[in-house]
């Protein structure tokens, strides 16, 4: 099972209150377990480019992610 350290936060589901950050940088380590390293490497640099750019708040994070994958 691949999730983060702080569990999946169904709490929160719907809300727009959860940072999907660490849940992204789950499925990447899922990915390199997999064998899908250039999948896993996409995600991460993508991670680390929204990081950077300081786009952490709730779901602008996750679409910036994915704007970079």
């Amino acid at each position: 099972m691949f999730e983060p350290v702080h569990g999946s936060a169904p709490d929160f589901a719907g809300q727009t209150i959860a940072n999907p950050v660490a849940t992204i940088g789950s499925g990447a380590l899922m990915l390199e377990h997999l064998g899908e390293h250039a999948a896993a490497q996409g995600m991460m640099q993508a991670l680390e480019h929204v990081t950077a750019e300081g786009q952490l708040h709730q779901t602008q994070s996750a679409d910036a992610v994915l704007r970079h994958i």
